[in-house]
């Protein structure tokens, strides 16, 4: 299990594929109920996913090191307000970019996701997101094929969507089922 560091708020399960595809790995039926309450946090909106190699810890401490070592929170909004902005932006690494704002978890008040169209991430939606997760779960349980009518079924009894017209016609939920299934690779 993942341990990411204080002052750090970061979802792994909004913004970190590999994080997902290491999870769905592991998933067996006892898991499957925890899943979906894992995935309702993931909520309703337009998102960033990072399909980066590097582990959410390592992310989280690369973005600590570029900030005052030990940054209070009353320094911490300071610097983020600074300019008349509610956000600041941190390459990492791999080139990738990361929003920070301000957290609203307690002592969690760095708030972390990938930047908008930063190098090595996605944009997706969360409906599409949630399917392609239970989708994917579905799958290493019972190692069946994926087909519309089970997209359809895991979409009404789990998430209340309505169901898609055919394969074709959701292509970011295929590429999301290529990147946790069956790529090796997800930084395409």
């Amino acid at each position: 299990m993942m341990d990411i560091p204080l002052p750090v708020q970061f979802n792994c399960w909004k913004h970190h594929a590999e994080f997902m595809k290491d999870e769905l790995s592991r998933i067996n039926i006892d898991g499957f109920n925890h899943l979906i309450k894992e995935i309702k946090i993931i909520g309703d909106a337009l998102m960033d996913l990072y399909l980066g190699r590097i582990n959410p810890e390592k992310i989280c401490s690369m973005i600590l090191a570029q900030l005052t070592p030990d940054i209070s929170k009353a320094e911490y909004v300071e610097w983020l307000y600074k300019d008349s902005r509610d956000f600041r932006i941190i390459e990492i690494d791999d080139g990738s970019r990361w929003i920070l704002r301000l957290g609203e978890e307690g002592e969690r008040y760095i708030h972390i996701h990938p930047g908008r169209y930063s190098p090595l991430s996605i944009r997706v939606k969360a409906q599409t997101l949630k399917t392609a997760i239970l989708v994917c779960a579905w799958k290493r349980i019972y190692d069946q094929e994926i087909t519309i009518a089970v997209i359809n079924d895991l979409r009404k009894e789990y998430l209340n969507l309505s169901p898609v017209k055919n394969l074709s016609s959701v292509p970011a939920l295929n590429r999301l089922i290529e990147i946790f299934i069956y790529s090796d690779q997800t930084d395409s």
